[in-house]
């Protein structure tokens, strides 16, 4: 038996093989063959030719065969990645304002993995400019994703994978959904105990406008930690043990590139439960993200969750705590927010006649430049506008929620809220013990 066909049944042995990162001599056989994709290379000598016409003479198989030489010297992830992040600092560079900014990398400890619990706004750029803030200091961070971006082999999937990609199988059946959700905690549990990171987004897709985790991603992450009647520390002492490290990364965006679709997403799906997205949607909006003009975006990295928590509802709680008091407000908020009156949207402001003069009025005060929030908004559907601006407001509701709840509250209402929420701990304790453990699978 080859090297490769005894890595190939080490995989299959594996209770997670079908979803995990390609690594060793798998890694090496998927490369290969994606290296050779004809579409793979298109794609990238595409984006490498582009506005240089002297490339326009050489024959694109000859530009085939040369890129696909090169890219033969990659044999291992750690390889790949450093040549993804040198597109990754040019991509910054051209879509960012300013550079990427980022606090609270004095809050992580080196050769330490971490579990990051990413707020989401969009599908790729959140983890590859973590990976790149932080990937010359920390060790590699692997990735989930849903199987919406790649399944059944294709070169999305591939991809993914080959830079540390875990798959997560969404749908089906409740025993299905199970069953995926155990593959995946293992095999995130795998990677941390060998002492990688792990990035996560806190909530599904269609919940991006929200700045609150989904108590079904902890299932999935930490369910295995949950308090029983022997032992109700159980999640407490995992979670503040000295090599547990939970924390949250906010990245926000001045301006979100696909907020359109998102928004559009949001809406067919609240009106019809069963509406998919066109196909090929989510590579474009892929393309979207990482091409598209951001203006300035700050990633906050918090500290490590420690404390009282005993269920998972306490850790989801001190995770929403921390999302509400770290993200960054842009501009784009408040005007966002300009376009309602209180909850109430302003619908006379959103139409397309009053948002093509009010426009218009601005380019005659302010010169040429406009804020490209304001395009965005006029390129945007009628139907989608209120989802579209409520995706730009949302962290000015997430900061008033933490100044009304915040730490540092004195007095009587400080002292009620405690107790309040002594109360609801206790209550939530009780009633995971009545609750069927499929609530919180994804």
């Amino acid at each position: 038996m080859t090297t490769g066909q005894e890595d190939s049944e080490q995989m299959k042995r594996k209770p997670y093989a079908d979803i995990d990162a390609f690594e060793g001599e798998v890694f090496r056989r998927e490369w290969d063959a994606v290296r050779r994709d004809p579409l793979f290379l298109n794609t990238i000598i595409d984006y490498l030719t582009r506005q240089k016409p002297l490339s326009k003479v050489i024959p694109r198989r000859l530009k085939q065969l040369g890129l696909s030489f090169m890219l033969g010297r990659i044999k291992t992830p750690d390889q790949l990645e450093r040549s993804i992040a040198r597109y990754v600092r040019e991509n910054i560079a051209k879509t960012v304002k300013g550079g990427l900014t980022v606090s609270g990398l004095e809050n992580l400890e080196e050769d330490k993995g971490h579990f990051f619990l990413a707020t989401h706004s969009t599908i790729l750029p959140d983890s590859m400019y973590l990976k790149e803030v932080i990937i010359a200091r920390h060790r590699p961070i692997y990735s989930i994703f849903g199987d919406n971006l790649g399944s059944g082999g294709t070169l999305q999937e591939k991809l993914l994978r080959l830079t540390r990609g875990i798959k997560l199988v969404r749908g089906g059946s409740e025993f299905s959904r199970g069953k995926n959700a155990l593959k995946v905690r293992k095999a995130v549990h795998d990677k941390h105990q060998r002492g990688y990171s792990i990035w996560c987004a806190q909530q599904e897709g269609r919940f991006k406008y929200r700045h609150e985790c989904d108590i079904k991603v902890l299932g999935m992450l930490f369910g295995e930690y949950e308090p029983t009647e022997d032992n109700p520390r159980k999640l407490y002492d995992y979670v503040n043990d000295q090599a547990t490290s939970i924390r949250t990364v906010q990245t926000t965006y001045e301006i979100i590139p696909d907020a359109i679709s998102i928004a559009r997403n949001i809406v067919e799906k609240q009106k019809d439960p069963d509406w998919k997205k066109p196909d090929g949607a989510d590579l474009l909006s892929m393309r979207t993200e990482i091409e598209g003009y951001k203006g300035h975006v700050h990633i906050h990295i918090s500290k490590a969750i420690k404390g009282e928590v005993y269920t998972l509802g306490d850790l989801k709680t001190a995770i929403d705590d921390k999302n509400a008091r770290h993200h960054t407000i842009y501009d784009t908020a408040h005007i966002a927010d300009s376009y309602f009156d209180g909850h109430k949207l302003k619908h006379e402001m959103i139409k397309q006649d009053t948002l093509e003069a009010h426009i218009s009025n601005k380019r005659q005060t302010e010169g040429e430049y406009i804020n490209p929030f304001h395009e965005q908004l006029l390129e945007c559907p009628e139907q989608y506008r209120e989802r579209f601006l409520e995706l730009y407001r949302s962290v000015l509701r997430s900061a008033d929620k933490a100044l009304s709840t915040g730490e540092g509250k004195k007095g009587l209402y400080g002292i009620a809220r405690g107790l309040a929420d002594g109360v609801a701990g206790k209550v939530r304790r009780v009633v995971k013990h009545l609750v069927p453990r499929s609530r919180y699978l994804p």
